[in-house]
Parts: C-alpha cells; structure tokens; sequence
C-alpha cells in the first residue's frame, strides 16, 4: 500500500525477513542495543505469507511493519499486539523511526488503525513514560490519541509485613471458571467515568494452555469472604531474574484491608526468595487508586515508573494534526526497569 509522505511516496509492508536487513539498519542507526531475532524472524516468513488472507481473529500477534522511502530504506518501524483474550483490542508495543520521520510514524500509526479497524479491532493503547513528551506529541497530536489515566509502579524498600491476619491458605489459586466472576469484580473496582472503556471482558483473564512453556512466571490469586464473594484479586509476575510485580484489586468496600492483603502477598513472595525485589502496581482509573497511593507512600515506598495510558478507537473524534520535532527512538515499551505486566491493562479511553 502507498501512502505519501511529504509530497512523496512512503511505502508500507508487513514486516518479515525480507526487510530484516534493512529494519537492523535502522535500528542500529539510532539504537545500537535493539537486537532482532534473526530466528524468530525467519521462522515467521511461514506464517507471514497468509497473514493478509486471514480474519482479525487469526492474525499473528505480535505482528510488525514499517515505512520504506523511495531509497529504499527503513525508515521507521512499529509493532502491535492483541490483548489476551480479545482481539478486538491492540496495543503498540513498539515504535522506532529515524531521524526527521515523523511523518512515516504518523503513516505507519494511522495504516494500522485503518486495517484493522476494518478487520473489526475498535481499541488502540500504548503506555508511554511520563516524561516522553516526544511520544506523546507523536501519539496524541498527529495521530489523534487521547490520554486516558496513568499506571505507576511503586518499589518496596524496608516494610513490616509482619503484622497481617492474611495468610497464603486463604486464598485460591485463579482457575479460568473464576474468570466470570473476576472479570466482574476488576470491572467494579474501575472508576465511573472509566468503566464502559476500561472494563474488562472475562475472556481477558483466562490462563493460557502454553502458560507454563513462558519465560515470564506468573500466578493469579483471589480471596473471597466468608460468603464466598471476591474480597482481593492479584496478579503476581516476574519483572527480573529476582523481581517480581504485584497488580492487587481490592475495590472501595473493602480499601482498609489493601495494606495486610498486600503484606500477605509480599510475604508468600519472599518465602520463595527473601531477597526478591517487591513492586507493585497502582492502576490510576480505579475508584481506590488515590487510598492506595497515599498508603504506599506512607509505608514508604518509591515510585520506580510513571505510564500514561494512551487510547484511540472509533468512538471518540480525531484531534486535528500539530508536526512536532526532536530524537530518533520514539519508544519502546519493552525496555525499562520494571517491566510491567504484558499489558492486558491496556483497554479503552473514555
């Protein structure tokens, strides 16, 4: 597909190891430390032959393309992928372009809301640093998306977790009957004004059959009260050879008990490891996000990671276009201490 691009024509394609050469280039132009797997990317030409043929549903995720100029060169680079469990939401995992190529990024950003809007995707999210205002010129000026809430990630220093009636035997592990009602609890805890764009379908929290052939280890929990109703729900996943991530639900009802919830789960981490490194999640769009930020300060924790949460889908207007100028490297969300969680976060703006 031909696009222009300052009254010339930028070509699209999907990204395989046709292009590997090329894509390596450019990131070795502006980010020597970016690597692609020659590996994976050949053993993807396969499946990337009929990507084009096949419904949203079918689609590789990640998938990847670029803009090539009428050198052709790469010139930049972006890849998506879908939210677990419905792929009717995508988020930009990564996008890189060189020097002065906004415009192919703009390209590059609007051809694949295009298609796969028309494939029938509605959402497109990408977390960015709070401080990457290139980015966030890129992403919400010339490509209309709106900036929807933040997700923080706070580091556990020195913390009594001593003092907590919660213990591990309490709670159940997550098993995808409980999907349901967990999914309705997440979408309760969300805010008002964010919840018809920020809720969850049950689908979103289902395990994955391949879960145990990942890199990444992860457990879910939930614990109910005596009658049987969710109480907390947590997600726990390794960030680091020694780091893990905490995402705890706990909604309004039920805020004065977040602080021993979460000593319980720091204290079944550390039983695996004393010397793991503790962080955790706060989630800004949901109703108890500010209780959890003044108590996370309080027992002194440290903000390690600022994300504004970017969205644009087919329900709200397109803002008009401003160029901006400045670095190479966009973003790629990806790299960064601690990662966060694979971002099935990422859902709808309001």
């Amino acid at each position: 597909m031909l696009l222009l691009s300052r009254g010339l024509m930028a070509k699209i394609r999907q990204f395989n190891i046709i292009h590997y050469s090329k894509v390596n280039k450019l990131l070795s132009a502006i980010s020597p430390d970016e690597k692609l797997s020659f590996g994976e990317t050949f053993l993807g030409f396969f499946s990337d032959v009929v990507q084009n043929f096949l419904p949203l549903s079918l689609k590789k995720s990640p998938e990847s393309f670029i803009a090539i100029n009428e050198n052709d060169e790469a010139r930049a680079f972006i890849t998506l992928e879908a939210v677990s469990g419905n792929r009717r939401k995508w988020y930009i995992k990564r996008l890189f372009l060189y020097k002065n190529s906004f415009e192919e990024g703009k390209q590059l950003i609007d051809y694949i809301v295009a298609k796969y809007g028309a494939l029938g995707a509605d959402t497109f999210c990408v977390l960015i640093d709070e401080n990457d205002d290139t980015s966030a010129g890129l992403f919400s000026k010339m490509c209309g998306f709106r900036l929807c809430s933040r997700e923080i990630v706070w580091k556990c220093n020195d913390f009594n977790t001593i003092d907590t009636p919660y213990k591990k035997d309490m709670f159940d592990f997550f098993r995808n009957s409980d999907s349901k009602s967990v999914a309705d609890f997440y979408n309760d805890g969300i805010a008002p004004h964010f919840r018809f764009s920020l809720e969850k379908e049950p689908h979103e929290f289902n395990e994955s059959l391949f879960k145990g052939f990942s890199k990444v280890q992860s457990f879910k929990m939930v614990l109910r009260d005596k009658s049987a109703q969710i109480l907390a729900y947590a997600e726990i996943q390794s960030v680091s050879k020694n780091g893990w991530l905490i995402d705890l639900i706990v909604t309004k009802p039920n805020e004065d008990k977040y602080l021993p919830i979460l000593k319980c789960i720091i204290n079944t981490i550390k039983n695996r490891s004393s010397s793991s490194e503790i962080y955790v999640l706060n989630r800004n769009y949901m109703t108890c996000a500010k209780t959890f930020e003044e108590i996370l300060e309080a027992e002194h924790f440290e903000k390690t990671q600022i994300k504004m949460l970017l969205v644009k889908d087919f329900y709200k207007p397109v803002r008009a276009t401003e160029t901006i100028v400045n670095p190479a490297v966009i973003f790629n969300e990806i790299t960064g201490k601690p990662a966060f969680l694979a971002p099935d976060s990422l859902q709808k703006s309001d």
